[in-house]
């Protein structure tokens, strides 16, 4: 029959369909189709839920009542309300850049610093009030400037979108790709799981610093992407480690076993039934490596790498301004420094309270 032979054909070829189209995800997102591929993935979400609206409007009540548990745990919680306080800061700060430091005449990218020699001191203090000081300046910088004359609140601001974009670009596409392979590997088990864990294996063998620094090197491109891609190629093992356990641990759970027994896909027990129940470690994780991500791209800009020296971006500031700190010249290392700091403790705190909300374990 071919109804037979298409759904064998399906339930063979649905495994490979599933990595290409990782693939292509994640080559979609840096290409420049994130906000294509969210309208896509609404778009299926609806078409879902119109072929599912009986299911859907029947579990409205008891996670109308979870949510609103989930809130008043989260209210309880002032640390991770301070995290969530300073996350969407942050994110408004990069939404409002060319609003809070304007580009200036002629500059073209945005996210490119303009070097600044008006005066004989290229290295300018602070100047939060009057902007006429010691060494002549008649228009200095709100948080002062590098010895390269780039202005420090300008670097801040727009690194702050440079931050969000690297850091976003990287958790999504390493969670999606941790995710495949992570919930296969755990549901199958047997060789297929074997196979795999010894390639992760050899990735969390080495730093992911140190193989960050040797995939740019190799590439001897410096440029921002590059470096991206880098740090997904890093990045995807931990994520893929975590699936992989709440995997195992589900896939021989009574209720996947009466799906199985009742004759559903591999597909359908795996997506409707499994990975469901895998997701809350991936989220928390997400989101405390928001915060090292950001870190690990600092550790790489002030080292020199990704996007050449006049990006904006706080590693090179730190990088800037250290040269300087024995010098009393404080202000362009301790700013960008503060924002990593800001950005790394926001996302921690973040993750730390939603832990306590979405773990069973935790709650009380």
């Amino acid at each position: 029959d071919h109804r037979d032979f298409l759904a064998q054909l399906r339930e063979y070829l649905w495994v490979p369909a599933l990595a290409a189209g990782t693939v292509l995800a994640v080559v979609g997102i840096f290409r420049g189709y994130a906000t294509e591929m969210v309208l896509l993935f609404v778009l299926f979400v609806l078409v879902q839920l119109a072929l599912n609206w009986r299911d859907f409007v029947a579990e409205i009540p008891p996670r109308r009542a979870e949510l609103r548990r989930m809130a008043h745990q989260f209210r309880r919680n002032p640390l991770a309300l301070l995290g969530l306080f300073i996350a969407l800061t942050i994110l408004l700060v990069a939404l409002m850049a060319p609003f809070l430091a304007p580009l200036e005449p002629g500059q073209r990218d945005a996210d490119r610093m303009v070097e600044h020699f008006e005066f004989n001191h290229d290295l300018q203090p602070p100047c939060y009030w009057s902007c006429t000081g010691e060494r002549g300046e008649a228009d200095g910088y709100i948080l002062g400037s590098t010895s390269k004359g780039y202005d420090i609140w300008y670097g801040i601001i727009w690194g702050s979108r440079t931050s969000l974009d690297v850091a976003l670009k990287v958790v999504i596409s390493g969670t999606f790709i941790a995710v495949v392979l992570g919930v296969i590997s755990g549901y199958y088990g047997g060789r297929v799981d074997e196979i795999m864990m010894r390639v992760t294996d050899v990735f969390l063998a080495i730093p992911g610093l140190i193989l960050a620094l040797a995939i740019v090197a190799v590439t001897n491109n410096p440029s921002i992407e590059y470096l991206m891609y880098a740090l997904i190629i890093v990045w995807w093992p931990g994520f893929t480690r975590i699936v992989r356990a709440q995997a195992l641990s589900v896939r021989n759970l009574p209720y996947v076993e009466a799906a199985r027994a009742a004759g559903a896909s591999d597909f359908r027990i795996i997506f409707r039934h499994v990975l469901p129940n895998c997701l809350t470690p991936v989220v928390i994780a997400a989101t405390m490596d928001m915060g090292s991500i950001v870190l690990v791209l600092a550790g790489l800009g002030y080292l020199g790498f990704g996007g050449g020296p006049d990006l904006a971006e706080w590693g090179k500031l730190v990088g800037y301004g250290q040269e300087h700190l024995l010098a009393g010249d404080w202000w362009a290392f301790f700013f960008p420094g503060l924002a990593i700091a800001l950005w790394a403790l926001a996302f921690y705190l973040l993750g730390d309270g939603l832990r306590d909300i979405l773990d069973p374990r935790q709650r009380e």
